[in-house]
This record gives C-alpha cells, structure tokens and sequence, in this order.
C-alpha cells in the first residue's frame, strides 16, 4: 500500500494540477480573456514571422496558455521555477517543458529566436538579472515579447482594487508581495533598454496592459558595458 507521504504528494499533485486547469480556463474566459487576448495576437505574429523549426522559449511559462499550439511548427521550450507547473505543461502541452531559474538558465548563448515572457516581470524584485540573463541567451536579431499591467492606468488600478480583490481568487496583484514592480510605460521601457533594442511599447485593453517588443542587436552587449570585438 502506498504510504501516507506518497498519497499526501499525489494528493498535493492533484489540487496542483486542478489549479493549474482552473487558471487556464480562467485565462481563456471573459473577463480575463480580454486581458489576455492582445498578447496572444503578438506571441502569434511574432512567432508566424519565424521559420519552420525556430526556437522558442516561453519564459515563466506558468500553465502555458501563451505559447500553447507553437510547437506544432517550432521548437518550444517552457521553463518555470515551479514544479507543479512544468508537470501542468507536461502533461497537457506541446513542447519541451523543464523547471529552472530564469536567473541562471541551462541554455547556450544565442540559443532563441523568440523569447515570451508575458506576465512575469512584474513578480521580479529585481529584474534586470532576469532580462540579462534572456538577453544571453537571444540571437542577434532574436525577438523579446513582454507585456505587463500597467499600473499608471487609473482602469487597472480600480480593477485590481475591486474585481481582483474580491473575485480574482488567489491571484491578488494589488499585493507588493504578488506585484513588487509596478510598471509604468516609462519604467518599463526603461528596464528593457539596459538590456535591449526596444521597438515598441503598446498599450492595449483600454490602456491597462503594456506589450513591448524589443530585440537585441550585434551593439546591445556595447552598449552595456561589454568589451567590442576588434581593436
């Protein structure tokens, strides 16, 4: 008979994953479609714009729903600190899904062509490790989808003060411990500069959430600080 520890972890597996389907088809349903649908057109366009077989790594993949059918066509990669949520993709996604650090990933220099990392920035008490680290392992040329709340609409703010206060169930923004980076336009432009080539920032839902593009080009590691090739 399976001890008490194995059933507790099957048990805790379970809830896990039941949550893990409770977020994803909350994601796919109104009202947080609405938030979500704008960043999956750009995850689409940018990823229709690649090659057959390119490499793409969802970063803070979550229960996946962003990058969800992109490996019927390219390489996917997931990767999320954790566990419950790699073994979420795992079992109901396409693709390569594997449980790490966003601070230190297992991955070569110049490995992707496309990097998503949708809603994760804003959990990040210093980001620029992160972006860094995202920033090593793009090709020159490669693409950094980011998007985020933005937290200078005033559309947001009432909304995570109300429906997310008393609906939102366990996802609670308005928490400094949920959100500890409250991102403005500026804010975010600024961050993703001292990493990359940023080619635009949109807002889309009314304003309330930010969708950046930025690339990293042959000057990005110049222009922080790294030593040119040549003389």
């Amino acid at each position: 008979m399976p001890s008490t520890e194995a059933k507790e972890k099957k048990n805790g597996g379970e809830r896990q994953n039941a949550y893990y389907l409770e977020y994803n088809a909350k994601s796919l349903s109104f009202p947080r479609n609405l938030f979500h649908a704008p960043k999956l057109k750009a995850a689409g366009r940018l990823a229709a714009a690649l090659p057959a077989g390119a490499r793409v790594l969802d970063a803070g993949c979550g229960s996946g729903y962003v990058s969800n059918g992109l490996a019927s066509r390219l390489e996917l990669v997931g990767v999320d600190i954790e566990e419950e949520a790699v073994a979420f993709c795992r079992q109901h996604r396409q693709g390569t899904f594997i449980r790490a650090d966003l601070q230190k990933l297992p991955f070569d220099p110049d490995t992707f062509d496309l990097i998503l990392f949708t809603n994760t920035i804003e959990h990040l008490y210093d980001p620029h490790p992160v972006l860094a680290e995202l920033a090593r392992i793009l090709k020159p040329g490669g693409k950094l989808l980011v998007s985020t709340e933005n937290c200078a609409n005033v559309g947001w703010i009432l909304l995570e003060q109300t429906w997310y206060r008393f609906f939102g169930g366990p996802c609670k923004p308005y928490l400094s411990a949920v959100h500890p980076q409250r991102y403005t336009a500026g804010l975010l432009q600024a961050h993703l500069d001292s990493h990359f080539t940023v080619e635009q920032i949109d807002k889309a839902v009314g304003g309330m959430e930010l969708i950046a593009v930025a690339c990293k080009t042959k000057m990005t590691g110049q222009k922080h600080g790294k030593i040119p090739d040549g003389g």
